[in-house]
């Protein structure tokens, strides 16, 4: 038999001391008491916690009593417990719902552009330069398969003409390399500063077209 106390209904409290009769109590309010061991619920175990004998609350696997159960929530609740907890029941998910291997979408063909808004001309990337021209006010006028760096490496080639961010002055050299651009593609070449006729000229020889 376990060190016991035993609280009474009219507020009493007695030990074994006062054990009168067989596995009974009697308490000095005359009410008899029987205090006897429960037998362990199936299914159940005693408490994991350390020296504790009580009988767990919770089911197993996990064991703890309900004193000890908080604590070991708050354990689990920190940053080591936590982890623990989270990689072993993704793990265990994981072997329940195999991940599917998707198909990955397949990339689409960038383009390094060179458009025309007013004077300046804007070196940039996209996979639709006449969308993004669009949306920028401006007029395409050549464009070729690239990357990033592809982007950065023109950046830096005509540094000397950056006015800000990706705009550039028409200098000689930039327009040299539009117009070889716009020659392969056989278009009319254009001049650094664009006259009355521009617009035009680059709307009517084709160069608007879609080539994506």
């Amino acid at each position: 038999m376990h060190d016991l106390t035993v609280n009474c209904g009219c507020g009493r409290t007695m030990s074994l001391d006062t054990l009168k009769g067989r596995g009974a109590f009697r308490c000095g309010c005359g009410a008899r008491i029987r205090v006897q061991e429960a037998p362990q619920p199936e299914g159940r175990r005693r408490c994991w916690w350390t020296d504790c004998k009580t009988i767990a609350i919770t089911r197993a696997p996990i064991a703890f009593c309900k004193d000890h159960l908080m604590h070991a929530v708050k354990n689990l609740a920190g940053p080591d417990g936590y982890r623990a907890l989270w990689e072993r029941s993704t793990e265990e998910y994981l072997e329940e719902h195999p991940v599917e291997q998707l198909p990955q979408p397949a990339e689409k063909e960038t383009y390094v552009y060179f458009m025309r808004r007013e004077i300046l001309i804007k070196i940039g990337i996209s996979n639709d330069p006449l969308k993004r021209a669009q949306s920028l006010n401006a007029v395409v006028l050549a464009y070729q398969p690239g990357t990033h760096d592809d982007e950065r490496n023109f950046h830096r080639r005509f540094k000397h003409l950056r006015a800000h961010n990706e705009w550039f002055r028409p200098g000689e050299d930039l327009i040299s390399y539009i117009n070889k651009l716009r020659k392969q593609e056989g278009l009319n070449p254009i001049s650094s500063s664009p006259d009355r006729h521009f617009l035009e000229t680059v709307l009517l020889d084709g160069s608007t077209r879609d080539r994506t």
